[in-house]
């Protein structure tokens, strides 16, 4: 899928994280301008047409070269096109590799730490759980998501639904064999196209079934109360008999 175009991998995950690479972070003659809703849809805006650029590059490349290996096939011997082709998968999978770390570096460097959440470190941040209520690991992940988290959204931008997809497949090429994962591939970028089209007037969850039903179990849950700090983004849960008490002695305190 981007084994042609590896930089690829590196624009999907600056789009989707929303990082803005060095060569466009713009010189202001007023720095605080680079504030402005403007200046930053310029920046998305170049990303998008980066990745629509290369994306149209590698799709060019990857017609020339399954015609030279359709005209070599046909002339060369078996032996000799098995050798070929072998050598043609290993050379861009090395350079793929190599690409690969250094865009790594670079999203790290941008993003200042990696790339993904980490929830066992963003639980001791956000989540303080002070009850006697022991919280499900789906119960956790979906509150370190955060209070003003949109669980269901419509499919609007669906260039980074599909770059999203790709970098999810990724991730699983080391794992497969090279005609499973080709195979995997060209399935799921024919199942997101479907998903797309069927969901373009629909609403889309943007949580598993086990996150939905932690929601559920949560909301249904008497005994406990979910609240924000005073200050930050962190949240709390509480023994709701505790939480009403300290409320009272409060009220009560002249």
């Amino acid at each position: 899928m981007v084994a042609i175009y590896p930089e690829l991998v590196g624009n999907t995950t600056l789009l989707i994280y929303n990082l803005t690479p060095k060569f466009i972070q713009f010189k202001l003659w007023k720095p605080e301008l680079k504030t402005h809703n403007h200046y930053q849809q310029y920046q998305r805006h170049c990303i998008l047409t980066e990745f629509k650029n290369r994306n149209n590059d590698s799709l060019k490349l990857k017609k020339e070269r399954n015609n030279l290996m359709n005209t070599l096939k046909r002339k060369l011997q078996l032996t000799d096109y098995k050798h070929f082709e072998r050598f043609l998968y290993e050379r861009p999978n090395h350079v793929n590799k190599v690409t690969t770390k250094i865009h790594e570096k670079k999203l790290r460097n941008l993003k200042e730490g990696s790339i993904g959440q980490d929830y066992s470190t963003m639980k001791d941040k956000i989540l303080h759980n002070m009850s006697s209520y022991q919280l499900t690991q789906a119960e956790e992940r979906i509150l370190c998501r955060g209070m003003n988290f949109c669980i269901e959204n419509k499919l609007t931008d669906y260039l980074d639904f599909q770059t999203d997809v790709e970098l999810n497949m990724y991730k699983i090429e080391e794992f497969c064999h090279p005609t499973i994962f080709r195979s995997l591939c060209q399935d799921m970028y024919r199942y997101s196209k479907q998903l797309i089209i069927n969901n373009k007037k629909k609403r889309m969850r943007n949580i598993s079934d086990k996150e939905l039903n932690a929601i559920r179990k949560l909301k249904n849950n008497n005994n406990i109360i979910i609240t924000k700090t005073d200050k930050g983004n962190a949240i709390v849960i509480l023994d709701k008999k505790a939480y009403i008490e300290k409320a009272k002695s409060l009220l009560n305190n002249k």
